[in-house]
């Protein structure tokens, strides 16, 4: 019998009801395979089959079937299927308390929460931290220290509004692209930098002597997209043809535009926002800290 599961005979010669050990099903990959003698050499599995009043591991393996039904020494058989049953017992215990700790979500963790429903648990402390590097500040600028749940701050209200508008237009008008984050604004700072005048006045001084009759609004416009992401023309426009369409960048200016009806809706009545917030000079956004 090539089998070496639980119960079965494993025969040590031509009497096949001769048994010279015993093994625990499905674990095939722990035993190591019998020698040329048909010895098994694992210090899990020892002979059974004893004579009474015998140790059972050194007992004889040629002792019969018919003996250890007659003397009902179970020793080893016991011992191994309670190695067996603890064993089993140890794994489940880590797989589900490991299930356990990754289903938890926030709400079930932490009291007062709202827009991080749904969030796993274990993952709150790192956005906490995200919110500290973005803005420059500690958890104190929104928390009472040691109330965590308390919201009587203002900048609690504000930074729950401005993690449900950062996720709104990742879903929405930023879909498909690299998005945005705290970081992408605020880059450390409690307040977004705003475009640097000098910049705007430079760009406004190279502006092309044959578009001198466009309204002063509209030079206006493209002075501070050219600054923002630190391009000129030609990366929106086809210079033969400037309303042509056919740049994948000047179709995205439209879609980007439509943020700014997105932002009042979570911001504070005061805040005013321009493109640089995001751009800062770049083509790309950034969405977290350089390091």
């Amino acid at each position: 019998m090539n089998s070496r599961c639980l119960g079965d005979e494993l025969s040590t010669g031509s009497d096949s009801d001769r048994v010279s050990t015993i093994c625990v099903s499905g674990w095939d990959n722990l035993i190591p395979p019998a020698d040329a003698g048909g010895a098994v050499s694992d210090p899990w599995i020892h002979p059974v089959a004893t004579a009474p009043g015998t140790d059972p591991i050194t007992a004889d393996p040629s002792i019969r079937l018919s003996e250890i039904f007659s003397t009902g020494d179970y020793k080893d058989y016991s011992r191994i299927q309670n190695m067996k049953a603890t064993f089993i017992a140890t794994l489940l215990f880590f797989v589900l308390g490991g299930l356990n700790v990754q289903a938890q979500t926030a709400e079930k963790k932490y009291r007062n929460i709202q827009v991080l429903k749904g969030v796993p648990a274990k993952k709150v402390d790192s956005i906490m931290q995200a919110f500290n590097r973005a803005l420059g500040v500690e958890c104190v600028a929104c928390h009472v220290k040691d109330k965590w749940d308390d919201e009587s701050k203002a900048q609690f209200a504000t930074a729950r509004k401005m993690f449900q508008m950062v996720k709104a237009l990742n879903e929405n008008q930023l879909a498909g692209t690299s998005g945005v984050s705290c970081w992408t604004c605020h880059a450390g700072q409690t307040k977004p930098s705003r475009l640097p005048r000098p910049l705007l006045d430079e760009e406004l001084a190279r502006w092309p002597a044959e578009l001198n009759n466009v309204a002063q609004s509209v030079k206006l416009t493209m002075s501070v997209y050219d600054v923002t992401l630190h391009v000129s023309c030609n990366y929106c426009h086809v210079p033969a043809d400037w309303k042509s369409n056919r740049k994948s960048a000047y179709k995205m200016v439209a879609r980007m535009n439509s943020m700014f009806t997105v932002f009042p809706q979570y911001m504070p009545p005061t805040a005013r926002t321009q493109c640089w917030m995001c751009h800062k000079g770049s083509t790309e956004p950034q969405r977290r800290k350089p390091y």
